[in-house]
């Protein structure tokens, strides 16, 4: 998992090791599958790609404390998962590594190293159709935010900054629902 910084960036799986260890993904998937077949494990590596979206936005999940793999945060080994994780995750908008997002994406990456495919969630626009993605995240959470007379969004910086805060989060939640998550 790592965190692509596109725009106000989004969590994704990691285009230069999408399997986490010691290893390359190539090894560690061919370890999965009790395979030397190198094509069997590219096969599942791609696999993998594809499904991801759509499991993350039918999954299921209950609300808790979960522990983090050891090498993901040094700041936290638990992440309390909260429904509201789980409807935004639900309504991310997903996007795939491209030739036109590899100088953000590989912004601190050896660009000589192999490019799996992966998904990322939109940076500019993780939840909806508008850039300030806030909006976005409090219609989808029940909280929009109030419009003045003309119709314009009243955008408070207390509410602002949970919302900023809540969308950081993502990279950590997304994590457990992809270790703990149980597919619709």
């Amino acid at each position: 998992m790592t965190w692509v910084p596109i725009e106000s960036g989004a969590p994704g799986i990691d285009p230069l090791q999408p399997l986490r260890g010691e290893l390359s993904s190539l090894e560690i998937a061919q370890q999965i599958l009790q395979t030397d077949n190198l094509a069997l494990a590219i096969q599942l590596l791609a696999e993998v790609c594809l499904w991801i979206p759509e499991f993350v936005a039918s999954a299921t999940l209950a609300p808790g404390s979960y522990r983090l793999p050891p090498d993901f945060s040094p700041e936290a080994e638990l992440f309390e998962f909260r429904s509201e994780h789980l409807t935004l995750l639900h309504a991310a908008l997903w996007r795939e590594v491209s030739a036109d997002d590899l100088p953000y994406a590989l912004a601190n990456e050896e660009h000589d190293q192999a490019l799996w495919p992966m998904p990322y969630i939109d940076g500019k626009r993780p939840y909806g159709d508008r850039s300030y993605y806030q909006i976005d995240m409090a219609e989808l959470l029940g909280q929009p935010y109030a419009k003045d007379a003309q119709g314009r969004y009243i955008l408070r910086p207390e509410k602002d900054a949970a919302l900023e805060q809540l969308h950081q989060q993502t990279r950590s939640a997304l994590q457990v629902l992809l270790m703990h998550g149980t597919p619709a």
